[in-house]
């Protein structure tokens, strides 16, 4: 296609160069005119579609640094992209197919929405609102109970014999 319309122009090109007379040259004008719209609205054409939103909360307040997953149904190919502090995403140049679209956030329930139907130089707007949830850490102590009395101000220790034996003792000015 490409190549018909080069040749066009240049054949246009040279019908308005050799001269001839007016009606012949507006003729030629008119069609290497339209070989140069055809030529850019070919290349505007595209096989691609696009996908973005915004990723919110509840309350509708943005959901910054999010991070999204689009996945093809049909292919399995993955593409990742990490909300901006505004909270918007886009998925430029999605080739046409089913994608499933999965979001999460820390805080937040993961959000999945599937069997979104991208075709050809199509611009869908796929808002996400992520539920809150709770985080699911655990930690787990590896160590004995306090020896601190936390019941009241009483403290209580008992004092072994050796330890008794152990301590220096004062006698007349000297230790023993």
């Amino acid at each position: 296609m490409l190549l018909f319309l080069h040749a066009c122009i240049v054949s246009g090109a040279r019908a308005i160069s050799m001269g001839g007379n007016v009606r012949s040259k507006v003729v030629a004008a008119s069609i290497l005119l339209l070989c140069f719209l055809a030529r850019s609205a070919a290349r505007a054409q595209s096989v691609n579609g696009s996908l973005s939103g915004t990723v919110t909360d509840p309350t509708g307040a943005v959901i910054p640094k999010a991070d999204l997953t689009l996945t093809s149904e049909e292919t399995g190919v993955v593409k990742n992209f990490t909300a901006g502090p505004d909270g918007l995403y886009a998925f430029p140049n999605v080739p046409s197919g089913v994608y499933d679209l999965r979001a999460s956030a820390k805080g937040f329930r993961d959000y999945v929405q599937e069997g979104i139907a991208v075709r050809v130089g199509a611009i869908l707007r796929q808002d996400v609102m992520l539920q809150l949830g709770a985080s699911t850490q655990t930690v787990e102590v590896q160590a004995n109970a306090s020896p601190l009395n936390f019941e009241n101000g009483e403290r209580k220790e008992g004092v072994n014999p050796e330890t008794i034996k152990a301590l220096p003792l004062l006698v007349a000015g000297s230790i023993r």
